[in-house]
């Protein structure tokens, strides 16, 4: 959770405008509670649902119109980038798009479920 203003967003007023919050686990971003990377990774392969909640506008009345989560998915044969999405690599005994397998000599310890043992 953090303030309507944070990530350079307008100050509200009656008239349309445009939000824009990025999820993302920096400081800079001023999401609270900090996460670091590895809880902040946890947080979003459990994630099923975002709540927004409005509770500012000076005549008493508000309203939220075209609300989307925005997604990107890796193409190496596609012509667009962007800047947003990081590379990770995976530490020494995890292999796969989400260090979510063990490579070659390790592996699995039974009862754990997935890769952040949820």
């Amino acid at each position: 959770m953090f303030t309507t203003l944070a990530q350079n967003n307008p100050i509200p007023t009656t008239t349309f405008q445009k939000y824009s919050y990025r999820l993302h686990e920096d400081a800079g971003f001023g999401w609270q509670p900090q996460l670091d990377g590895f809880e902040f990774q946890k947080l979003l392969t459990t994630l099923q649902n975002i709540k927004i909640r409005m509770n500012y506008a000076t005549q008493g009345t508000g309203m939220l119109d075209d609300v989307f989560l925005e997604v990107a998915v890796y193409d190496p044969s596609s012509q667009k980038r962007v800047n947003w999405v990081e590379e990770c690599t995976c530490p020494p005994p995890y292999r796969g798009t989400f260090c979510e397998n063990c490579k070659e000599g390790y592996t699995r310890q039974n009862g754990v479920r997935n890769s952040f043992d949820l």
